[in-house]
């Protein structure tokens, strides 16, 4: 959603992040969201941000999801038909350190939101095959 930050009189704090652009702040995401992976702190939202800024039509979410070894790595759900994936790729391998990379792809038909239009990530996390 937008909101008009001139019309806003006061704020509180909620966790929730977001970005200006045209004096409207847009939501991105939740400050609870990062992870580590090899020792390396992700914020999903230093990858979604630029992604949604390249690819303004995308649909999609970035969450961790335990490997092999129960170390999470990043997983990046995409609905399908919202984004050419090769250009995705070729997009996130020349902009972002490879250690945040997403090390898999998940072409989903609908990114399952809650009643309020967030994503669910219960549902991503069954999805995915996630068991945290």
């Amino acid at each position: 959603g937008e909101t008009n930050y001139k019309e806003t009189e006061s704020w509180y704090k909620t966790g929730d992040l977001f970005y200006m652009k045209n004096q409207l702040y847009y939501f991105y995401g939740r400050k609870d969201r990062a992870f580590k992976y090899l020792g390396n702190r992700i914020q999903p939202e230093e990858i979604e941000v630029p992604i949604t800024e390249q690819f303004p039509d995308i649909e999609f979410i970035l969450v961790p999801k335990n490997d092999t070894i129960n170390t999470p790595c990043a997983v990046l759900c995409i609905e399908k038909d919202s984004v050419n994936l090769s250009d995705l790729r070729e997009f996130i391998r020349n902009n972002f350190r490879k250690s945040i990379h997403p090390r898999e792809y998940f072409i989903l038909d609908k990114i399952p939101r809650l009643s309020n239009s967030k994503v669910n990530i219960v549902a991503i996390n069954k999805i995915i095959g996630d068991k945290t």
